[in-house]
């Protein structure tokens, strides 16, 4: 089972897409909450999360129903409930495997920008469910709130990180890509437009930092209301001059290489840091509630 939740939440069974028509927005966001928090969670947290504007007992019996038709999708060795608890097994998530990335960490500057399907960014879609609108789920919309912004402030620190790294030992072209990406997701972070532009020009390519330069001052006059810094306009005109040396190239020579700190798809690893036996439920009860 695929789990992607950076961006718009996408999940899979095999080959089979468990789009709406299949599973409901409720029984999507149980899914993505027992896969993002990797634990078993009693019914009537679960109950409390996702129906907390009902009664107890009306929103335990949707959690029921929510199950049942679940089980009729999902084997019982990725849904694993008895009659306290729910949790799931044998899946792969996409978050997961960008913290891992980011976490092993030995990946290089350059080597992993300039190949997409190395980086852990690549799986960086967006924001962590983006476009996913859960009604009358307030608890469940705050977790899901606090989970964007620790991925997006994971996301926005490394990137920051690569883009000083690659001004700092002039390499451009891995650079740009982080620079451009990390304003996709910051796309008013002035500081970022101006180290883009930077590299832009240092790689000969000046045109497209004018051009940056042209939609940073845009975007801050629309979004807030504010004209460039003193050091961005200086850097424009700077680059209007052609006043910016052009590095020699990028290179991964040894002296080059840059070991950062532990912080579309390809075939990703195996599914799941789940255990097929969930360990919570050891020494427990073997009678599954149907």
């Amino acid at each position: 089972m695929r789990i992607s939740v950076l961006g718009s939440p996408i999940l899979q069974f095999g080959e089979r897409p468990l789009t709406a028509d299949l599973i409901s927005l409720k029984g999507q966001a149980l899914l993505v909450y027992l896969a993002v928090t990797r634990r078993a969670h009693s019914r009537t947290s679960l109950a409390g999360l996702l129906w907390g504007d009902l009664p107890e007992e009306s929103a335990r019996a949707n959690l029921r129903l929510t199950l049942s038709k679940l089980r009729k999708i999902l084997p019982e060795t990725n849904l694993l409930t008895t009659r306290l608890d729910v949790a799931l097994a044998g899946f792969w998530l996409d978050a997961a495997e960008f913290e891992r990335r980011l976490e092993t960490g030995d990946w290089r500057l350059g080597q992993s920008l300039v190949s997409n399907l190395q980086s852990p960014f690549a799986w960086y879609r967006g924001d962590f469910l983006a476009g996913f609108d859960l009604p009358n789920a307030p608890e469940f919309e705050t977790w899901a709130e606090g989970v964007r912004e620790r991925l997006r402030q994971t996301a926005v620190t490394h990137l920051y990180q690569l883009v000083e790294t690659a001004v700092h030992t002039q390499q451009a072209l891995p650079g740009i890509q982080a620079a451009r990406q990390l304003l996709t997701i910051e796309p008013w972070h002035e500081e970022t437009h101006r180290q883009l532009m930077l590299l832009l020009a240092a790689a000969g390519q000046r045109s497209a930092a004018l051009a940056q330069y042209e939609t940073c001052r845009r975007l801050l006059d629309e979004e807030l209301g504010v004209q460039p810094a003193t050091e961005t306009t200086a850097l424009y005109e700077k680059i209007m001059g052609d006043k910016v040396t052009r590095w020699q190239g990028d290179t991964t020579s040894p002296s080059h290489l840059v070991t950062l700190s532990p912080l579309h798809p390809f075939t990703p690893s195996s599914p799941s840091n789940l255990p097929t036996q969930f360990t919570p439920f050891i020494g427990r009860s073997q009678e599954l509630e149907t």
